[in-house]
C-alpha cells in the first residue's frame, strides 16, 4: 500500500527594507522555474517602488546543468506529482509571510502588491482568486492562466486588479497562446491592463517603469481612500 506522512517543511524568504520605511505597502516577488529568491528581490528592487520586499522561494531544489556539470541549484513551486499539495503550500506561504511581516511592523497593511514571473503566475492567479482580501493587486509575466480555467464555463470574476505582461518572442507562450490568456483574463477580470513587450522569456528591463507606474497607480486609489 502507498502512504505518506507529514513533516515539517522550511519555506524560505529574504526581505528588504529601505532605509527611510515609506508607508506604502509589502511587495511580494516570486520568481520563475529554475530561479531563486535572489532573482526574485532582484527584480522587485529593479522595479524600484521603495516599499519593502519580500523575495519568496519555492519549495523543490533541483541541480541546473550548464555542458553537463552541476552549476548552482534552482527552485521549482510545483510538480505533477500531487499539485494540489503544492498549490495549498503555496497559498500558506503567501499569507503566512504577509501575517508575520504585520506582526513584526514591517508593515502595517492588512493586503499586499503580489508578482509573479514564468511559473509562479498562474499559481498567483489561483490565490488572487481564493484570496482577493489579501491582495491590492496582481503583477504577473512571462506567464499563463491555470490551465483548468479555460475549460471553464463559469468565468468567476477575479476583484483584484491585474497586470499581464507578454513578451512577443517568449517561446514558451507565444503569441497565439498569450491571446487566450488575454482572452481568458479579459472575462474574469474586473481590472485588467494587459502589456506586451519585445524580447523573449525574461522580465523585459523596459517594462520595469511600467510596472512601477502601474503598482504606484493602484495604490494611490487605496491610499487616496483612506
Amino acid at each position: 500500500r502507498s502512504a505518506a506522512i507529514s513533516l515539517p517543511l522550511a519555506y524560505h524568504y529574504d526581505l528588504w527594507r529601505p532605509e527611510d520605511a515609506p508607508a506604502g505597502p509589502l511587495f511580494v516577488c516570486l520568481h520563475g522555474y529554475g530561479q531563486s529568491k535572489a532573482d526574485a528581490l532582484k527584480v522587485g528592487r529593479a522595479i524600484g517602488t521603495g516599499w519593502p520586499i519580500a523575495a519568496l522561494q519555492a519549495p523543490h531544489p533541483h541541480h541546473k546543468l550548464e555542458r553537463g556539470r552541476v552549476a548552482g541549484v534552482g527552485f521549482g513551486w510545483v510538480s505533477a506529482f500531487a499539485p494540489e499539495h503544492d498549490i495549498r503550500n503555496h497559498h500558506a506561504f503567501i499569507l503566512g509571510v504577509l501575517e508575520r511581516l504585520r506582526a513584526e511592523g514591517v508593515v502595517k497593511q492588512q493586503r499586499a502588491f503580489l508578482f509573479g514571473f514564468s511559473q509562479s503566475v498562474s499559481l498567483n492567479y489561483r490565490f488572487a482568486r481564493a484570496h482577493p482580501e489579501a491582495l491590492y493587486g496582481l503583477v504577473a509575466v512571462a506567464g499563463a492562466v491555470p490551465s483548468d480555467w479555460l475549460a471553464e464555463r463559469d468565468k468567476a470574476p477575479l476583484e483584484t486588479p491585474v497586470l499581464h505582461l507578454s513578451a512577443r518572442a517568449d517561446a514558451s507562450y507565444p503569441p497565439d497562446l498569450a491571446e487566450r490568456f488575454r482572452a481568458e483574463l479579459g472575462a474574469r477580470c474586473r481590472d485588467l491592463t494587459w502589456l506586451e513587450e519585445d524580447g523573449g522569456h525574461r522580465v523585459p528591463r523596459a517594462a520595469y517603469p511600467k510596472i512601477r507606474e502601474w503598482l504606484e497607480r493602484v495604490w494611490a486609489r487605496h491610499a487616496g481612500a483612506g
